[in-house]
């Protein structure tokens, strides 16, 4: 039966992992219309842990048996992966903002401050006229009564868009986390300290195109179409 399996290219491979979505499916019917109807006004954001050495188990080399100690057929690894920076960015159909380095975790105080100093300036300049749309995940600081009442008293500036818990892959900014992460691993010199990735991951994001953040915005009804077609389940994105 596995020789039959194999000459009809099945073989025996993990289950792919991907995040299950809170989101029923007139739910994100919902969220179609919204999308479509604010593409231009929405302001996406969101926080990204980059770790300074990371091995996500899909490198694979070439080598033969006796080659396993040579350094060549090494990656170096510590407990954890090492040391982690976090980062915070937002884009616009117009624009894209800052990408700030956040200190340590982002409790409801650290993320108030982040609304404050460059949300709300960023808001400001890509929505003049007061009719922005935020979009944020559902993460414990996000949630907050502290950021929800700054959020609410800051209403004429900007709304926040009632978002699915779970949605990552319907968060277009998500996208940019992968930009970086690919930009990083292919950047002539790996970085050894994490000023170095900072340095790094700034560097990219400022390198950023257009094109290429407004791709992602086009491609939200693409997306939330395939959650639909899923039935709030996992789609190919």
């Amino acid at each position: 039966m596995q020789r039959s399996l194999h000459r009809m290219g099945f073989g025996s491979r993990r289950p792919t992992r991907v995040p299950l979505l809170q989101c029923t499916p007139s739910g994100c019917t919902s969220c179609l219309g919204k999308r479509m109807d604010s593409i231009g006004l929405e302001t996406s954001s969101v926080e990204s842990r980059f770790q300074l050495l990371h091995a996500d188990g899909r490198l694979r080399i070439w080598r033969q048996a006796h080659e396993a100690v040579d350094p060549a057929c090494q990656v170096g690894t510590v407990q954890g992966h090492g040391a982690s920076i976090m980062v915070w960015g937002v884009f616009s159909w117009q624009f894209l903002g800052s990408l700030v380095l956040v200190p340590t975790s982002l409790s409801a105080i650290r993320y108030v401050e982040l609304l404050g100093d460059h949300l709300h300036p960023f808001m400001l300049y890509s929505h003049p006229h007061g009719n922005g749309i935020f979009q944020q995940d559902n993460c414990t600081s996000h949630r907050s009564r502290l950021a929800t009442a700054w959020l609410d008293d800051h209403s004429s500036a900007s709304s926040v868009m009632n978002w699915s818990s779970k949605s990552s892959d319907l968060n277009p900014i998500e996208r940019l986390w992968d930009v970086l992460d690919k930009g990083v691993k292919v950047h002539h010199t790996t970085p050894a300290t994490l000023t170095e990735l900072w340095t790094s991951l700034a560097d990219i994001w400022q390198d950023i195109s257009v094109e290429r953040f407004r791709k992602h915005v086009e491609s939200m009804p693409r997306r939330v179409e395939a959650v639909i077609k899923a039935r709030g389940g996992p789609s190919r994105y």
